[in-house]
């Protein structure tokens, strides 16, 4: 499989990948991910709430918050990333189960 590999091909592909993403000089958050992710399976609501909290604190001190905020409010619902950023906790999304079928 590595007798294909491209490394050239793979930067190039981290290039456009990472062309629109901000750069965030200083930012708090850097170092302290998991502070910052959505619920893991095994957690409970209270735990995700006092990581977000205490996530939220170090983004109220972070000078690239304005930066922060401004590249996260540009995206679209689907692209943000999945945890919590520029101090908004994820918003839930739609509760599984079956769809609701049409009235007939």
């Amino acid at each position: 499989m590595t007798a294909n590999y491209d490394p050239t091909g793979t930067i190039d592909l981290l290039s456009k990948v990472l062309a629109d993403s901000p750069k965030l000089t200083g930012a708090a958050c850097i170092g302290h991910h998991e502070l910052f992710d959505a619920k893991s399976p095994d957690e409970t609501p209270e735990t995700v709430e006092d990581r977000h909290e205490r996530a939220a604190a170090l983004c109220w001190q972070c000078p690239a918050l304005d930066d922060c905020t401004e590249w996260a409010s540009s995206l679209s619902r689907s692209a943000r990333p999945a945890g919590l950023v520029a101090t908004r906790a994820p918003r839930p999304g739609p509760r599984p189960g079956r769809p609701k079928s049409a009235a007939s």
